[in-house]
């Protein structure tokens, strides 16, 4: 322990602890503390002890607790709303001290097993920051089979990945200088990747988000879902033969995907000539394909080679939910009139990008109107989510700058960098002020905002339902599925409840140091502790609410869909999944949309037989 830890080691006994501080301090005891040994719970033993370093890992925990003992004594005390801030802080204090208490463990450092995990024990699944909160027996079911995943890296392509990040050029300052390679292939997944080649593996599914989304205990790397290097190299531990209908859907979504208007002999061409080069401009932008591309385009050449009879393979080809959030709100909302508004498959059906993009070519939007299709999709699609779920034209800004926090105004032509250069070309011809282009720029957003709530009234129409229905609940009534959508975490100065209490600040912005003191299990005297968390954000005025249900019920079809996928499929019935996307191998996929189409006519059977959707349909591509 460090001397400035120690510095308290001769403090006076501390203060009779108040009411309030005996209530949040039991509720820390339950959260954080098993009821007989006084140990920290063996389920965040792996969070907790990775680094070997008690102080690096205080912020986490801290992080990790704080919203649950806050809001059980909230709950336990709904006196208490109008103190919650107050709430919260003392819950930070005591997590802390309690952390610091507890007797060590041993490190767990495996992350990665050579046989399905039991999510139990050491990998309890749990709901990241709320450990107030479990998750459901239907996403315990599903976040165990995703677990039974067998995955085996591909060591062509590994070796291949880490060769072109060796040949990626350095960025100019520090703070630069390997993101570029990070992003394309991170340094720390290199020694994961060798440590299990040749070998299958499986990674636990036990962490969720307040929606029950799953997401693998896997360190944020050797998984499908923490990057396209990840989804390329990552394949099924075996492989799954390929009848002719499988075949001719996966040549299909190659076209659709990746070769686009290119023969597939010409896209293969393009891409694999020389994989070095085209990796590398995919990197720059300049064309070239990306690493998921590119494992997609190998395969295909190697399948199309061999006799249709002798075709298997351990490629995971992934299938994503067209416009999710449009489509469920419809569904929810009872609002569907025909199949070509939910099935991909039906003639007539356009992506909701494509309608967007078809309304604001139709209105004449300035600027937008003239940019190629491929680069306004692309500002569509950045804006898409934001504006499902009820946000203003802050976000659509963010997406026409191509970056965040300069809403305010550009400073100079450095802030235009991440511009599309099209839409900055058009902005900026004739005129090279830098002031001239904000006003542009912000009329623009505000225009497009107004077009896509146009486009979509009644997307506009839920997010006002939603938040009609936050302001006329109680605080401690508001909920979906058992999760509070008031979240004690950060309480802004303007809201008329609360005073903002004091708190030391950090230079780092949105951050706050939390100070406590414990008894040293070394010493058994007090000893002071610190440490630096974040502030978090707290939705106050319930704009997140249609976000944030539709998430919960975004999960709920994906677990149902995971468990119709095991019972139906022939070879295997492994995938992963991530959020409203599924991967599986190719030889399954026709059967994946099967159980994908079943689930969501589990959730909906009224809607789904109105507008005769069935498991023939398709709601993924």
């Amino acid at each position: 322990m460090s001397a400035s830890d120690m510095s308290g080691a001769c403090s006076p006994p501390e203060p009779e602890l108040t009411p309030l501080q005996l209530s949040v301090q039991k509720h820390a005891q339950n959260h954080l503390l098993t009821p007989v040994s006084g140990k920290v719970k063996s389920i965040d033993i792996d969070m907790a002890f990775r680094s070997g370093d008690l102080r690096t890992d205080r912020p986490k925990m801290v992080e990790f607790y704080r919203q649950g003992v806050a809001i059980d004594t909230l709950r336990e005390d709904p006196s208490l709303y109008p103190q919650r801030l107050e709430v919260l802080q003392e819950a930070e204090r005591a997590v802390l001290k309690l952390w610091m208490e507890a007797k060590k463990s041993d490190p767990l450092i495996q992350l990665h097993h050579t046989s399905p995990p039991k999510l139990s024990g050491l990998w309890t699944p749990r709901i990241s920051r709320r450990s107030d909160l479990s998750p459901t027996p239907l996403a315990l079911e599903a976040a165990q089979t995703l677990s039974n995943t067998p995955f085996q890296v591909n060591g062509e392509l590994n070796d291949l990945f880490w060769e072109v990040r060796r040949q990626i050029p350095l960025g100019e300052t520090e703070d630069t200088r390997f993101s570029q390679q990070e992003g394309f292939y991170p340094y720390r997944l290199r020694s994961m990747s060798l440590a299990t080649e040749g070998e299958a593996f499986f990674v636990a599914m036990s962490v969720f988000c307040w929606a029950l989304r799953m997401y693998a205990k896997s360190s944020g790397t050797l998984h499908p879902m923490f990057g396209l290097q990840c989804r390329a190299m990552l394949g099924l531990g075996y492989t799954v033969p390929i009848d002719h209908a499988h075949w001719r859907f996966f040549v299909s979504w190659c076209k659709r995907h990746f070769a686009k208007r290119q023969s597939m002999k010409d896209w293969c061409s393009s891409v694999l000539s020389d994989p070095t080069a085209s990796l590398l401009a995919g990197v720059q932008g300049t064309g070239g394909a990306d690493p998921y591309e590119y494992a997609a385009c190998l395969e295909y050449a190697r399948l199309e080679r061999l006799p249709s009879r002798e075709r298997r393979s351990s490629f995971m080809m992934e299938l994503d939910t067209a416009g999710s959030g449009p489509m469920l709100i419809k569904l929810i909302l009872g609002i569907a009139q025909n199949l070509a508004e939910i099935d991909v498959t039906a003639p007539g059906w356009i992506h909701p990008r494509d309608l967007l993009r078809n309304f604001i070519l139709e209105v004449g939007v300035p600027f937008l109107s003239k940019l190629p299709k491929p680069v306004l999709l692309a500002i569509l699609k950045a804006i898409f989510s934001p504006k499902t779920y009820g946000s203003g034209a802050g976000p659509v800004f963010d997406a026409l700058v191509g970056q965040p926090g300069l809403r305010d105004g550009f400073t100079s032509s450095e802030d235009l960098i991440a511009m599309p250069a099209e839409l900055r070309n058009q902005l900026c011809h004739g005129d090279p002020s830098i002031h001239s282009v904000y006003p542009k720029v912000k009329k623009m957003a505000n225009l497009l905002s107004d077009a896509f709530n146009n486009c979509f009234p009644h997307l506009s129409k839920a997010n006002a339902d939603a938040l009609e229905l936050w302001k006329a609940t109680p605080w401690q009534d508001r909920s979906i599925g058992g999760d509070l959508m008031m979240s004690p975490f950060r309480f802004k100065v303007d809201d008329a409840n609360v005073e903002e209490a004091e708190s030391p600040s950090d230079s780092k912005s949105g951050a706050w140091r939390v100070k406590s003191s414990y008894i040293s299990p070394v010493t058994g005297e007090s000893t002071n502790v610190s440490c630096t968390v974040d502030k978090g954000s707290c939705d106050t005025a319930g704009t997140s609410m249609l976000g944030r249900s539709l998430h919960r019920t975004d999960a709920e079809h994906r677990s149902l869909t995971v468990l119709h996928y095991k019972e139906m499929a022939v070879h295997g019935g492994d995938m992963y999944g991530i959020h409203d996307a599924g991967g599986c191998a190719i030889g399954e996929a026709l059967t994946y949309i099967k159980a994908d189409s079943q689930a969501l006519i589990d959730m909906f059977p009224d809607a789904c037989k109105k507008i005769g959707f069935t498991t023939s349909s398709r709601i993924c591509n």
